[in-house]
């Protein structure tokens, strides 16, 4: 299940909020509202496989389009090559210098299609040349009009050079018939095929390609096993993996023992999140990882200028990377604050930074909410790591019994991060502190923290959340008579079962998108009954448990067999188109809160689905958020 609700739109969606007056009449607008007005809402820049180009993601008349900026041309202005009015583009990704590939879905139900167009916008649609492909998989640099495909009809795709121009195709690995996708090395050599047994994978490999792929390891749930590159000459593989290991780690991996050779990369505390190889390059260029904020361990020398020049233009400020190429240009990303930062390319050729977006200039940090990373004992001795947001102009001395929402992230099965949060701002304009934990069972904190979780839906986890509100209370912050609940997808499910399990310490719940019965949820829903239903259905057996063995404990934690506990007013938000959280999860806990005299409010929209993309649905939904919280947990300015 996503984390949130603004699907896959991970910066300042707040400004929605903000963006129509007759919405928010009622609106009490402070210089926060005000400054927000002025943030933008780009997202996912990408630079074009030559890095001649930049494309991002942006609103336009509401929904998500694509826009691309020529970086060889100086003082040239972003260009919007679509025109979506309805479906948001969730995704996109380069094909080659002059072709991108755009992923939709209609209203939110996550049947997902995807559309070829080039950087004039022009659609070639998924027709022609582009028929039975089902993945772009490896760019080719040396020569640009050709990529490498899975293609063919099934599950056990083959391996084609597809030349962009002129339509040929040849094939360039037959798949043996037990592989359902391939991974190539630093040189587009397909040196790896997977094979995926529902929860279970199959790694195999090839030292040459004259050679048939040889089993090189099994893996299981949890395990993290992703190749990057070969060393032919050493015989050594670079792969991120955790086998072995706690956390996620860049390592040396030798072919003949299928065992780790060395450890390059790791960190104490949290899993390398993201590595980077380019094409071309002879060993990993850096590792990027979250911890407090995020960081980069940089690899290789040839990234020296790009550390010197980073650490002389930006000293001390926290950053991203985005995105190596095989010439050396690195996208990244700077953050001054959580609300302002800038997005950069570093040309090698050049030994300078070029900026590609500026986000926030001008704007004064102080009006915003701050974030602070913190970490406290669980009642069972576990360290829980998680960020503090505090109101516009306090600091952590000042903070003293605030009210307060605990904002609980999705998936469970990943972690909230350091930086910009939509959902903060929004509480944070209203005076509310804000605290998000990476209870057990969040990624990110190594293997044995995510498996800690396993079973412990509505138990253990929820614990760690309500540590977590006690942690804050004992600290002075958090007034004990004003702390609100929310949460979206498994964020929704921790809200209600806060409302039923712990409903003394809640003044206000909203649960957005959340499931509330588990027995009907793993009926219903398409991770566990949709294409990939085998291999959710496993993960659902072994992390949240059988609905048949497990049948006391389903009953035991499902919010809706508990709604006579209830004591605060609920909020429960839906987009009705939900595969993942079907309606009926919303439905089912409003009804049983009415028969239990409860106070319940009920939103859904018919047009979203997991999670809202609409511009006006958004801006309706924050401004019932906004004003449910005003009545029921009112708080200053």
């Amino acid at each position: 299940m996503k984390p949130g609700i603004i699907r896959q739109v991970p910066l300042l969606l707040v400004i929605l909020l903000f963006g129509s007056c007759q919405t928010l009449t009622y609106l009490r607008m402070n210089d926060t509202h005000r400054a927000l007005l002025n943030l933008p809402t780009a997202n996912h820049f990408s630079l074009s496989p030559d890095g001649s180009q930049a494309a991002w993601l942006d609103f336009w008349r509401g929904t998500m389009n694509l826009y691309i900026l020529d970086l060889t041309q100086e003082g040239a202005e972003p260009r919007r090559i679509t025109s979506h009015r309805e479906n948001s583009i969730h995704r996109f990704s380069w094909i080659s210098p002059d072709w991108l590939r755009i992923t939709q879905d209609t209203r939110g139900d996550e049947r997902f299609f995807h559309t070829i167009l080039s950087t004039d916008g022009e659609e070639v649609g998924s027709s022609g040349l582009f028929d039975e492909v089902t993945l772009t998989d490896f760019i080719l640099p040396d020569t640009p009009d050709e990529i490498l495909v899975l293609a063919g009809r099934g599950t056990r795709p083959h391996v084609y050079r597809l030349n962009l121009e002129t339509g040929e195709r040849t094939r360039v690995v037959t798949n043996p018939g037990s592989i359902s996708s391939f991974r190539v090395d630093q040189h587009g050599v397909v040196r790896f095929g997977v094979t995926r047994h529902g929860a279970d994978t199959t790694i195999r490999f090839r030292a040459d390609e004259d050679e048939p792929f040889r089993v090189l390891l099994r893996i299981g749930l949890g395990d993290v096993w992703e190749p990057l590159g070969y060393d032919p000459e050493r015989a050594i593989i670079y792969a991120a993996t955790n086998i072995g290991l706690d956390r996620t780690s860049l390592v040396e991996f030798d072919p003949h023992t299928a065992g780790v050779v060395q450890i390059l990369a790791d960190h104490p505390v949290v899993d390398l999140d993201r590595q980077f190889m380019p094409a071309g390059w002879d060993a990993p260029a850096l590792a990027r990882y979250e911890h407090e904020q995020p960081g980069t361990l940089m690899l290789h020398d040839r990234l020296g200028g790009f550390a010197d020049a980073l650490a002389s233009r930006f000293p001390e400020m926290p950053s991203r990377v985005q995105q190596v190429l095989h010439t050396g240009d690195v996208l990244f990303t700077v953050y001054d604050g959580i609300t302002t930062y800038g997005v950069y390319v570093y040309r090698e050729s050049a030994d300078e930074i070029v900026r590609v977006f500026d986000a926030g200039a001008g704007i004064d940090p102080a009006l915003f909410s701050s974030q602070h990373a913190i970490s406290y004992q669980s009642r069972d001795g576990r360290t829980i790591h998680g960020y503090l947001s505090l109101p516009p102009g306090l600091t952590r001395e000042q903070a003293v019994n605030l009210p307060t929402v605990m904002h609980v992230h999705g998936g469970p099965w990943v972690r909230d991060t350091w930086g910009m949060n939509a959902y903060n701002q929004l509480f944070g304009a209203r005076g509310y502190a804000v605290l998000q934990v990476n209870y057990r069972g969040s990624s990110g904190y190594g293997r044995e923290h995510l498996d800690a979780g396993n079973k412990q839906w509505g138990r253990a986890m929820q614990d760690d959340i309500t540590d977590g509100v006690h942690w804050l209370i004992e600290q002075g912050i958090a007034d004990p008579d004003a702390v609100a609940i929310y949460g979206a997808s498994y964020g929704g499910y921790a809200a209600l079962a806060g409302a039923v399990f712990t409903p003394e310490l809640y003044a206000a719940v909203i649960s957005e998108v959340g499931p509330s019965n588990l027995f009907t949820m793993f009926l219903d829903s398409s991770i566990t009954q949709g294409p990939t239903g085998t291999y959710g259905r496993e993960i659902w057996h072994h992390r949240v448990g059988h609905p048949n063995r497990d049948a006391e404990l389903f009953r035991e934690i499902s919010p809706v067999f508990h709604a006579d506990r209830v004591q605060a007013p609920v909020m429960i938000v839906h987009g009705e188109n939900d595969p993942r959280v079907p309606l009926s999860q919303s439905l089912d806990m409003v009804e049983a809160l009415r028969e239990q005299g409860k106070h319940v409010e009920y939103h859904g929209r018919a047009d979203e689905g997991h999670g809202f993309a609409n511009y006006n649905n958004i801006l309706d939904l924050f401004t019932r958020i906004d004003r449910f919280l005003t009545r029921h947990m009112p708080a200053s300015p």
